[in-house]
C-alpha cells in the first residue's frame, strides 16, 4: 500500500506530512531508469531526516520497502545501502499510473527511548512508546510516472532468437515495437547491404503497433481524435501518439492507417524502393 494523504499512527511517524520529529523529511527520487530484454533497472537515492532510524536501519532493526504500484503491486525488501532495484517485466509492466515509494518498517519490537529527535510531545512520552515487528515507521513521497520514463525516443529493438518457428516476428512490449529475427542474417545488419532495406520490417513494426494502437483507443468511435484521447498507458502508445503529433497527424483510423505510417516515417516507402534499385544497379 503507498501513502500519499496524511494517516493518523498513536506513535512517531516519518513523513513530510508529520510534523513527529524537529526534522520531517524522508525524500526519494528516481534517476533514468535503464529497460533490459527482461526487466527495469530503477536506481534511486533517499535522505532521511532523523539520526534514530537511520540507525534502526544500520542495526537491521528495521528496513526499507521498495514499493510500486501500477495495474498490479510490487514491494521488495532493500539491503541496508541499496540504491537500485531490478523489477522483472513479467512481474510488473511499468505504466503512467505508476507510483512509487519507499516505506521503512519495524524488523523487531522497538522503544523510543533512546530517540533524541523526537518533537516536545513524542519526546515527553518517548519511555512509553514501543512499536511491534512489521510496523510503518516512515513512508517517502511518492515519485509519479509522467508518460513514458523509459527509453522515451525509441521506437524499435530487434533480436535474433533461433528457436523461432518463422524468420521473422512483430512482438509488441510495453515500451517498444520488438523485431524479432530467427537468423542475424534476415537484419540487413551487413555492412554491404542498404539499410533502408530494413524500411519494410519497420512498416510492418509500426502497421502492428498503430492497429493495436486503434483498438485500444478507438473502440466504436470512427476515428481516434488524438488532441483529445485520453493520456495513454503504454509507453509504446505515448510515443506512438507524440511522434504523430510532432508531424501534424490528429485523426488516425484503420482507413488512414497507410498515409499516416507515410507521414510520421518520412517516405518510408520510398526509401526501400531506392535502396532495392540501388542494390540491383550495383549488382549487389
Amino acid at each position: 500500500m503507498i501513502y500519499n494523504k496524511d494517516a493518523a499512527f498513536p506513535y512517531p511517524i516519518l513523513s513530510r506530512t508529520s510534523s513527529s520529529y524537529k526534522e520531517n523529511y524522508f525524500s526519494f527520487d528516481v534517476d533514468r531508469i535503464e529497460e533490459t530484454k527482461d526487466s527495469y533497472i530503477i536506481p534511486f537515492t533517499y535522505k532521511i531526516s532523523t539520526p534514530f532510524i537511520e540507525q534502526l536501519l544500520k542495526d537491521g532493526k528495521a528496513t526499507l520497502l521498495f514499493i510500486a504500484q501500477s495495474n498490479d503491486n510490487y514491494f521488495e525488501r532493500l539491503s541496508f545501502g541499496q540504491n537500485k532495484v531490478e523489477l522483472k517485466k513479467k512481474r510488473l509492466s511499468l505504466s503512467k499510473r505508476t507510483k512509487l515509494q519507499l516505506q521503512i518498517q519495524t524488523l523487531e519490537e522497538i522503544s523510543f527511548s533512546e530517540s533524541n529527535d523526537l518533537n516536545d510531545f513524542y519526546h515527553m512520552h518517548k519511555d512509553r512508546l514501543i512499536v511491534r515487528p512489521n510496523s510503518l515507521l516512515g513512508y517517502s513521497d511518492e515519485v509519479v510516472f509522467e508518460g513514458s520514463e523509459v527509453r522515451p525516443l525509441e521506437l524499435f529493438e530487434q533480436s535474433v532468437r533461433e528457436n523461432l518457428e518463422t524468420p521473422f516476428k512483430i512482438e509488441l512490449t510495453s515500451e517498444v515495437i520488438n523485431l524479432v529475427f530467427k537468423d542475424r542474417k534476415y537484419t540487413f545488419d551487413s555492412g554491404n547491404i542498404k539499410k533502408s532495406l530494413k524500411n519494410m520490417y519497420f512498416y510492418l513494426g509500426l502497421n502492428r503497433a498503430l492497429s493495436e494502437f486503434i483498438q485500444e483507443y478507438g473502440a466504436g468511435e470512427e476515428f481516434i481524435n488524438l488532441l483529445e484521447m485520453p493520456v495513454p498507458e503504454k509507453g509504446l502508445h505515448i510515443k506512438l501518439r507524440d511522434l504523430m503529433l510532432n508531424k501534424n497527424i490528429v485523426e488516425l483510423d484503420f482507413e488512414s492507417l497507410d498515409s499516416v505510417i507515410q507521414q510520421m516515417s518520412d517516405g518510408i516507402i520510398e526509401k526501400f524502393i531506392d535502396g532495392v534499385k540501388e542494390m540491383s544497379e550495383n549488382g549487389n
